[in-house]
């Protein structure tokens, strides 16, 4: 039977294959959009421990050429033994906030606040085995061998393996049948080729475990690649109605009534409005389906196309006050629009006082605020969650925001002191 063990030269070059693979895994985890959900995130950590752990194990074999330097040795001991125990915690963590990200809502972190504890336990059992030696011994040349509690790395595999297995079999249900065997295969496979270390290891642990983890992208990739194509029919569905929404009768109805009054006292003046309601239909109809930001200098304009239409229709009842700091960010279309329509549906409703609407733009720790205020009667904003209906513009802002430009929509109102809706958008670079 050969001796894989004594193979140095065919170990070397299949860690250096594996680490390849590891590192074109991590550019395309890190490289794709989606990298911004919770459990890619932690599926990178995964990566990164694979990575430093097989680097670890690369620089062991490396030493046995001949190089005799014994602290070398242990840090790269200490990578190839601690690499795994890290990635272990951060495997658990990206399961529980997969099923998460996918509606569960009872998710517990205590399956993973144990594996973290008997993680840290073990990372510092390891670290310190570099200089008492109890898991892993180095001798004077730079042979690496086994300490005396080296029982405890055969102790920890089985313990998480567990954990993990009724992890994945207590939200199967959400996770499906590819899935739920996926994660356990990327686990359970690593463990099963530990009973190879007679003949050879850890060279087909680590190959293996690199290649789960290239099946295990692959499902997250299918899972992400369906999570963007539900999100771009919502999306879409979402554009349709806000801008028929926008399209309100009552603002159609009373801007045509202006313009008719006006054609009796002031042609001019009803000529002019004719432009500016026009220049408002084009603006809302010209973004329809629109998948893209725009600057947020053109959704002003529109805004303010509506305001000068309101202004002439409530006169001196109306006010509006700009403080715009800032233009120089990308939002959605017709995002602020409709929020400016509720500021003034909200702020001239029962009113017998002049309403005051004020649009504001800032910087904030990097990125940029949009707040919309009124000084009117205020609304119950618990009727944005219940009464789709009537709300289905803030609905719309609000998916937009998100799966557009990766921004919040909060809304704080009270009946009688008015309304402030605020939008947070991240800091980000234009095209």
């Amino acid at each position: 039977m050969p001796q894989f063990n004594d193979m140095l030269e065919l170990n070397i070059g299949l860690l250096v294959f594996s680490i390849l693979v590891t590192f074109f895994i991590l550019l395309g985890c890190v490289g794709y959009r989606s990298r911004n959900l919770s459990y890619m995130r932690n599926f990178i950590w995964i990566v990164c421990m694979n990575l430093v752990m097989q680097v670890g194990e690369s620089g062991l074999w490396i030493m046995k050429l001949g190089f005799e330097n014994v602290w070398l040795t242990k840090i790269f001991a200490f990578f190839s033994y601690g690499g795994g125990t890290v990635m272990a915690f951060f495997y658990l963590i990206c399961i529980l906030s997969f099923v998460k990200e996918r509606g569960a809502t009872d998710v517990s972190y205590r399956p993973a606040n144990i594996v973290m504890i008997a993680c840290g336990i073990y990372l510092l059992l390891v670290f310190l085995s570099m200089f008492n030696g109890m898991i892993f011994q180095v001798d004077a040349y730079g042979n690496l061998t086994d300490g005396p509690n080296y029982w405890v790395s055969w102790l920890f595999d089985p313990i998480t393996l567990i954990i993990v297995f009724f992890v994945v079999l207590h939200y199967r249900k959400i996770l499906g049948r590819f899935l739920s065997i996926g994660m356990l295969v990327f686990y359970s496979v690593s463990l099963i080729t530990m009973g190879l270390q007679s003949i050879w290891y850890p060279v087909p642990e680590l190959l293996v475990c690199t290649l789960a983890l290239l099946l295990l992208f692959m499902l997250f990739y299918l899972e992400m690649a369906k999570k963007l194509v539900e999100n771009e029919r919502e999306l879409m569905q979402s554009q349709m109605s806000l801008t028929i929404s926008q399209i309100q009768p009552h603002f159609l109805y009373n801007t045509l009534s202006t313009i008719a009054e006006l054609c009796q006292k002031d042609s001019a003046m009803a000529e002019e409005v004719t432009n500016h309601f026009s220049l408002y239909l084009r603006g809302n109809l010209e973004h329809m389906g629109d998948s893209f930001p725009i600057d947020f200098s053109k959704e002003l304009k529109h805004v303010q196309t509506y305001l000068w239409i309101e202004k002439i229709r409530f006169q001196n009842d109306l006010q509006v006050v700009y403080d715009i700091q800032t233009e120089d960010f990308l939002i959605p279309a017709l995002t602020v629009q409709p929020l400016v329509e509720n500021a003034v549906k909200h702020g001239m409703m029962g009113s017998e006082n002049v309403c005051t609407i004020k649009i504001c733009t800032r910087c904030v720790n990097g990125g940029y605020q949009v707040i919309i205020e009124d000084d009117g009667c205020g609304f119950n904003p618990d009727e944005v969650i219940t009464d789709k209906r009537k709300h289905v513009g803030i609905d719309s802002v609000r998916s937009r925001l998100k799966y557009m430009v990766g921004g919040t929509l909060t809304i704080r109102s009270a009946l009688g002191k008015g309304t402030r809706v605020v939008i947070e958008i991240p800091g980000k670079e234009k095209g």
